[in-house]
């Protein structure tokens, strides 16, 4: 049986608690990084929703000869394809996103 005045019993319990508290920690980081990718990777599939429906529109006015509204609406698809294209050159969407997929899918099975 071990005493609280053991010098080596009290070092060794506060190691192991500072260590138990370091790997809470480091799983709570991993977790919340988690969850801002996955809110990152709807967002971005709701901007690629938002943009076909911005193009359906376009094509819509042309068809209609609507050509006062066209150069707004190009406008918008324009600023909505940059943000796209600049957020899948700095994330190299194609390898996170297929590593979100896993990951969730793996969390979901467990």
């Amino acid at each position: 049986m071990w005493s609280t005045e053991d010098p080596v019993m009290v070092v060794t319990f506060l190691y192991f608690y500072i260590l138990t508290q370091r790997a809470c920690l480091i799983f709570a980081v991993t977790q919340e990084v988690f969850h801002e990718r996955v809110k990152m990777y709807k967002m971005w599939k709701d901007e690629e929703v938002a943009l076909n429906k911005k193009r359906e529109a376009k094509v819509k006015l042309e068809l209609a000869h609507k050509t006062d509204k066209i150069s707004a609406v190009s406008h918008e698809i324009t600023e909505v394809s940059c943000f796209l294209s600049l957020s899948s050159a700095s994330s190299s969407s194609g390898h996170v996103f297929g590593v979100i997929k896993s990951t969730k899918a793996a969390m979901c099975s467990a």
